[in-house]
């Protein structure tokens, strides 16, 4: 076995970069779309009118945006102020259509939804085109050749009668870009934040007006994610009470209050020891965490996280029964740091909050803060008592089945000896080439 042991190694090695390497075209496929306007298209001349000229804009966004009091300028590479193409813009991008901003020597077949004196200012090689709202934020901001600012790194200049398109994903090429491509009609929304990987070269420009089409950006559509059904908790079938003998009274009373303490009992304590978190493993979007089962009654394990150590905000009663010890939570976003505790529970009590671990994740930043499958105050924190009348808990859900979607995010637990060696090194591969963001 041990003569094998090399070869074994070096055949997964090539296997893992081979795997990433289709994982990273998979992940380009999926657009990094822009969540504001941004400028899509550029030319700066033609061979017979050298400020035949044009910018467009596209709105990659779900609603129309006012342009009103916008500006649009630019910067030359050795110039330290800028100089307006248009001071204040007026008018309407719509959501997921365009905006023509073209020189008054512009020639092209979409007429220019507001033009500027060529003889005042015009773009030209080496230049930093910007976007500026109406509060002088820097909404897109493109470096050509050697501008001196840009975003990551600059573009190529624009070839005579050529010029340079945003892309629409990260597969994007300029075959298919072009008229009849595949990606010819899915917007120009590609925004990885650098200029460099954002945009290519075309062959023939393709200037679009705020009366274009719209191209609504290629997104993946979510997949709606199951509800559990709590299984009900089952209750007593009241015994009728005979009417009592006024001989009886006082006996009858005392028996009338010893059942309603009973009925306002519940059969299992909480679980004897809370679970011991052992590690919060930061991945894509996404965090690994691995804990130790805790002692009966353990009938669910409930996790939650905040965005500050021990202020839990988020939670998930789902993520399995007794016995689970692995869950990744998704839907995280990079840039942000999570603290996870877990605690198990069953249908009469909650355990006690494991310690506390913190994580952050790689990948695109997401705007919410609520994960995959949590809910903001689901925390069996907030009130611990039990409710006498029924048994249940404030905050969680007294007996909880996991799910099918749910059940993805359970990880099987860790193999032992060479085979938990080889998972051990392909996730540890896999992250750092996470971190150097190859894919």
């Amino acid at each position: 076995m041990k003569r094998f042991l090399p070869a074994t190694f070096f055949l997964l090695f090539f296997a893992i970069l081979f795997f990433l390497y289709l994982s990273r075209d998979s992940k380009k496929a999926q657009a990094d779309t822009a969540l504001h306007v941004v400028i899509s298209e550029i030319q700066i001349g033609k061979t017979s009118a050298p400020t035949d000229e044009f910018v467009e804009l596209y709105n990659p966004t779900n609603s129309d945006v006012s342009l009103n009091s916008w500006k649009l300028g630019r910067r030359t590479a050795s110039g330290a102020n800028a100089t307006d193409l248009v001071s204040s813009l007026t008018g309407t991008i719509p959501s997921h259509g365009y905006f023509l901003i073209a020189s008054d020597n512009y020639t092209g077949s979409a007429s220019a939804d507001i033009s500027y004196v060529s003889s005042s200012s015009s773009v030209a090689n080496n230049n930093t085109i910007f976007l500026h709202n109406s509060t002088s934020a820097t909404v897109d901001l493109i470096g050509m050749g050697t501008a001196n600012s840009s975003e990551s790194a600059t573009i190529g200049n624009p070839s005579t009668n050529k010029s340079t398109e945003r892309k629409a994903n990260g597969l994007s090429t300029s075959v298919m870009m072009s008229a009849g491509g595949s990606d010819e009609f899915l917007g120009n929304g590609e925004d990885t934040d650098s200029n460099a990987d954002d945009f290519l070269t075309r062959s023939t420009p393709d200037p679009q007006n705020s009366n274009s089409a719209i191209e609504p950006p290629l997104v993946p559509t979510p997949t709606p994610t199951a509800t559990p059904t709590p299984t009900p908790i089952p209750t007593d079938t009241p015994t009728p009470t005979p009417t009592p003998s006024p001989s009886s009274a006082s006996e009858t009373s005392n028996s009338s209050n010893s059942s309603s303490v009973s009925s306002a009992s519940c059969g299992d304590s909480k679980p004897d020891n809370a679970p011991k978190l052992l590690y919060a493993e930061a991945g894509i979007n996404s965090v690994l965490l691995h804990w130790l089962d805790a002692s009966d009654t353990v009938s669910y394990y409930l996790v939650s996280y905040g965005l500050s150590s021990n202020k839990p905000e988020y939670g998930n009663p789902n993520v399995g029964e007794k016995g689970t010890t692995f869950y990744t939570v998704s839907g995280l976003s990079s840039g942000k740091t999570y603290y996870f505790k877990v605690r198990a529970g069953n249908g009469c009590a909650p355990g006690d909050f494991s310690n506390e671990l913190s994580a952050s994740p790689l990948g695109k930043e997401i705007q919410s803060d609520k994960a995959n499958d949590f809910t903001y105050g689901v925390l069996g924190a907030k009130d611990n008592n039990i409710i006498a009348s029924s048994g249940g808990i404030k905050g969680e859900i007294a007996k909880v089945l996991t799910s099918s979607n749910q059940a993805k995010n359970i990880n099987a637990p860790p193999l032992n000896g060479f085979w938990g060696l080889v998972a051990f090194s392909v996730t540890q591969i896999w992250n750092f080439f996470a971190k150097l963001k190859f894919f």
